[in-house]
C-alpha cells in the first residue's frame, strides 16, 4: 500500500520557515498577555459530549467532530440514536475548555483570573 503524501481536507503541514515565524508571533503575543497578568494554560482537546452540545441545536453542534464509544462502552446492537454511539468530542473553540477549566479549579486560582490558551481546535465543516 503506498502512502497517501497529501494531509486530510482541511489540514496542512507546517514548513520549517513557517513555523519559526509563527513561533516567534505566539512569543511576542504570550509574553504581552504575560505582562498584563494573564497565566498559561492548557486544556485537553476532547471534551465530554454533553458539555460540547447545548441540546438546543443551533450552528454549534453541527461543528463537532463526534468521537465513538470504545471498548465495553460501545454497544451497537441496542444504540437508537447517535447519542448512544458518543461519549466525546474535540473542542470546536476554546470558550468552554475554558469555562470547565474555570468551575473546575476556581478554588485555588486567583481572582481575577487571567487565562491565555493558545491551542488547535476542530470544526466538523466544510473547508
Amino acid at each position: 500500500m503506498s502512502l497517501t503524501k497529501k494531509p486530510v481536507t482541511g489540514m496542512k503541514d507546517i514548513l520549517p520557515e513557517e513555523m519559526r515565524i509563527r513561533d516567534y508571533c505566539i512569543s511576542v503575543i504570550e509574553k504581552t498577555y504575560e505582562s498584563f497578568g494573564f497565566s498559561h494554560i492548557e486544556t485537553p482537546a476532547v471534551e465530554h459530549i454533553e458539555n460540547l452540545c447545548s441540546n438546543q441545536g443551533g450552528e454549534n453542534e453541527k461543528l463537532i467532530f463526534k468521537i465513538m464509544k470504545r471498548g465495553e462502552k460501545l454497544n451497537l446492537e441496542e444504540a437508537q440514536s447517535e447519542a448512544d454511539l458518543t461519549d466525546s468530542g474535540l473542542r470546536y473553540d476554546l470558550t468552554l475548555p475554558l469555562s470547565r477549566f474555570y468551575s473546575n479549579n476556581q478554588a485555588t486560582l486567583p481572582a481575577p483570573f487571567k487565562a491565555l490558551q493558545m491551542g488547535s481546535v476542530w470544526r466538523a465543516d466544510r473547508p
